[in-house]
């Protein structure tokens, strides 16, 4: 599933679209890999197991107001899969819309 660049009424369009921001796959077994893509071509990984972060591996390519919310998130034992979503869409959302 893709992660657009949509935060309550605000969307970041580019040809039409809403701007893909990165994606979520899902197993059966309880794991996500939620995968962010700033158009760097490097990709921001984040892995969850029952909503819970495991492991990830970060490039460092994400604009700095976005690697700030990576840093909170990971040093939050309570960080789920909805709320980092949440927190980097809304961010990137709004900047980039100028507000």
């Amino acid at each position: 599933m893709e992660i657009k660049a949509i935060s309550g009424n605000h969307i970041l369009i580019n040809n039409g679209k809403p701007v893909v921001i990165g994606s979520i796959s899902s197993t059966l077994d309880g794991v996500s890999k939620i995968i962010f893509d700033f158009g760097t071509k490097q990709q921001d990984i984040f892995v969850f197991e029952n909503n819970t972060l495991k492991e990830y591996k970060l490039a460092l390519r994400a604009p700095d107001y976005i690697n700030k919310i990576y840093a909170n998130c990971i040093n939050s034992s309570l960080v789920t899969e909805f709320e980092l979503i949440r927190l980097v869409v809304d961010a990137f959302t709004y900047r980039e819309l100028g507000f």
